[in-house]
C-alpha cells in the first residue's frame, strides 16, 4: 500500500485500516469476512469493488495506463481472479507480513 500511496500524485486514494478497532465493515456496506480476505475500493460514485477489480481501479488512480486495461481483458481478468482467490488467503505467509488484529478480530488467515 505504501507504494500506491507514493504513486497517487493526485491524492485520489484514501487508505483505511480495516483492522483498526473503530472500523465497522457493516457501516460501509461491506461483508466483515470478505473485507479481511480481499482488497476493496470505493470509486468516486460510491460503488464498491474488490479483488482484481479493486486493483484495476487503484492502478488507474495511480496513473498506470496499460495495467488497468490489460487486467480487465476477459481472459486475463478471469485468470487474475482465480489467482487472487488462491493467493489472497496466503498473502501474509507468502510475503512475510503479519495481520494486526485487535482483540475483537476472530479472523485467522490460513
Amino acid at each position: 500500500m505504501e507504494r500506491y500511496k507514493a504513486k497517487d500524485k493526485k491524492a485520489r486514494l484514501k487508505f483505511v485500516n480495516v483492522n483498526s478497532p473503530g472500523f465497522k465493515p457493516e457501516n460501509e456496506g461491506l461483508d466483515p469476512k470478505k473485507v479481511i480476505d480481499y482488497i476493496h475500493a470505493r470509486d468516486g460514485n460510491g460503488k464498491i469493488v474488490y479483488g482484481v477489480d479493486a486493483f484495476a481501479w487503484i492502478w488507474k488512480a495511480c496513473g498506470y495506463r496499460f495495467l488497468p486495461i490489460f487486467v480487465r481483458l476477459p481472459i486475463i481478468k478471469g485468470a487474475a481472479r482465480g489467482f487472487y482467490r488462491l493467493f489472497a488467503p496466503y498473502r501474509y505467509k507468502l510475503t512475510g507480513k503479519r495481520v494486526v488484529c485487535g482483540p475483537e478480530c476472530d479472523h485467522s488467515m490460513i
